[in-house]
């Protein structure tokens, strides 16, 4: 074990001489989460642009763009009437989150029941702003569907344009007896909702926390490609060549560096978590998991990357190699845009992209929802994961330092 200790402190003197790689390894993701905060926590809520073509100009028209600006809605839509040219160009340019038609004789098809549609064209380029503009335009027909269900035969009438002082009275009636009898299911609801104490412990989950897990994970990554580049060194300078003739495993090595690289990632992982934790308000209690996790993370990311190395003729294939690994983890799995806000396939499959897994784990711990038997074996996962990456880059040390 005595080889083991020197290559931890030939390790990190090596690395502590190189203070400004260390500072970029965690600097970046820093800048972009910090970036990212402090835009997401100041201004006004985005909202959706519906561009809105009537061109049917009746009173039911009028009553469903009147519906999607007014109430709570209003903070998160925002309504602009246009020409029918005017939408189709706009929404083909991306100036707006979707374009919602309302036909010519839709609201007379409305009041007959008879078939009609609304047409609603979203902005591509968006992805959580036009699903908020659809689902609403879904809550107005279905709205629509089970007002005729209640008053079907009433809004006939209208349609028919019998306005006989006979036929207005008992629409009138009609309407009046199902208001009665839907009072006691509306007014008040039927459904009671009972507030809950809040935990001490909870606090608002905002974008910016949204992001922070996902920044915690690029660091992750960024210093196990970095500590993976060290491989070189060796390589290179002929130690693995020389330790081929000795009686010293070429393991030891590979164990010493997993232990120097442990424990630069566990100082870079304390500062940022530390950071992060400090500004959102989280428990201090779940430092101490969150940042055994990370390590531990960081060290199956680390072997991995190692493993990518070893496999690539020279330095710079190599670093090619795993940043053509790691940049599209990073996109699928969470840090660049939080999953939250990923379309749901895609945030489906990042959640099984190994960083997208740690990020997973880690945003449960830092939200206390983590329990014992999903963590343990969360765990279990990444010391067999580490275990098998270890074995295989101790054979392909092995191999390498043969071949030298």
């Amino acid at each position: 074990m005595s080889f083991v200790r020197f290559v931890v402190k030939k390790d990190l003197r090596q690395l502590l001489r190189h203070p400004l790689i260390l500072l970029l390894w965690a600097g970046i993701p820093f800048a972009i989460g910090t970036l990212i905060t402090l835009m997401s926590s100041g201004g006004s809520l985005p909202k959706a642009q519906v561009l809105v073509v009537d061109e049917d100009e009746s009173l039911v028209s009028q009553v469903i763009v009147g519906a999607m600006g007014t109430g709570p809605v209003q903070e998160m839509i925002e309504l602009e009437t246009v020409s029918r040219a005017a939408g189709d160009a706009r929404i083909e340019e991306g100036d707006g989150t979707a374009l919602l038609i309302i036909p010519d004789g839709f609201g007379d098809a409305f009041l007959a029941e008879t078939p009609t549609e609304l047409t609603l064209r979203t902005n591509p380029a968006q992805v959580v702003l036009p699903e908020l503009v659809e689902q609403g335009t879904r809550v107005l027909v279905d709205g629509g569907f089970y007002l005729h269900r209640i008053l079907g035969d009433e809004l006939r009438v209208v349609a028919e344009g019998d306005t006989t002082t006979a036929t207005v009275t008992q629409a009138a009636a009609t309407t009046l007896r199902a208001s009665q009898r839907l009072k006691p299911y509306l007014f008040p609801p039927a459904i009671q909702v009972e507030a809950a104490v809040e935990d001490a412990n909870a606090f608002p989950v905002t974008f910016a926390f949204l992001m922070m897990p996902g920044m915690l994970i690029m660091a992750l990554l960024f210093t196990a490609q970095g500590l993976g580049i060290t491989y070189w060194d060796e390589r290179e300078g002929g130690t693995l060549r020389r330790l081929a003739g000795t009686p010293t495993s070429v393991t030891l090595l590979l164990l010493g560096k997993l232990v120097a690289g442990a424990c630069i990632t566990a100082v870079i992982c304390a500062v940022l978590l530390a950071i992060g934790m400090g500004y959102h308000g989280l428990p201090w209690t779940r430092f101490p998991l969150a940042l055994v996790w990370m390590v531990t993370a960081g060290m199956v990311f680390y072997l991995a990357l190692a493993l990518v190395q070893f496999l690539t003729p020279h330095r710079r294939a190599g670093t090619f190699a795993t940043n053509l690994i790691t940049l599209p983890l990073l996109m699928a799995g969470g840090s660049f845009f939080p999953m939250e806000t990923m379309p749901g396939w895609l945030a489906q499959v990042g959640q099984w992209t190994p960083n997208g897994y740690a990020l997973t784990q880690l945003q449960a711990i830092l939200l206390g929802t983590s329990n014992a038997t999903t963590l343990g074996l969360a765990f279990g996962v990444l010391l067999g994961v580490g275990a098998v990456f270890f074995v295989l880059n101790a054979r392909q040390n092995h191999r390498i330092a043969t071949l030298s």
